[in-house]
């Protein structure tokens, strides 16, 4: 990733995902935003906003807000797109923060 050959690190992220414990939902938050990042920069938008998708779901279970602060990153990169997904992507950003407002997150 820190390369910029987002293609290669595409496998690697796919394993780390397939092998983490259902309970680890820290590390796959992580591991799903990673894997946006690099779909996103291997300009695959739909994959990028699926993992992003995933991700989000995740911060409304553990309210970590690093993740959510990627997240939002990544929809900013991926916003002049103007797909239904980019747009899907950011409506769940915006839930996801009211979520977290009202859930009197600590995060």
């Amino acid at each position: 990733m820190r390369l910029g050959r987002y293609g290669d690190a595409l496998p690697s992220l796919d394993k780390a995902i397939d092998r983490l414990a259902p309970e680890m939902l820290r590390h796959r938050c992580t591991a799903y935003i990673s894997r946006a990042e690099a779909n996103a920069g291997a300009n695959h938008v739909e994959a990028a906003c699926a993992d992003g998708q995933a991700a989000l779901e995740l911060v409304e279970k553990v309210q970590h807000r690093e993740t959510l602060r990627r997240v939002s990153e990544l929809h900013r990169a991926l916003r002049p797109n103007r797909t239904a997904a980019v747009r899907s992507l950011g409506e769940h950003l915006i839930d996801t923060r009211t979520f977290l407002r009202t859930a009197g997150s600590t995060a």
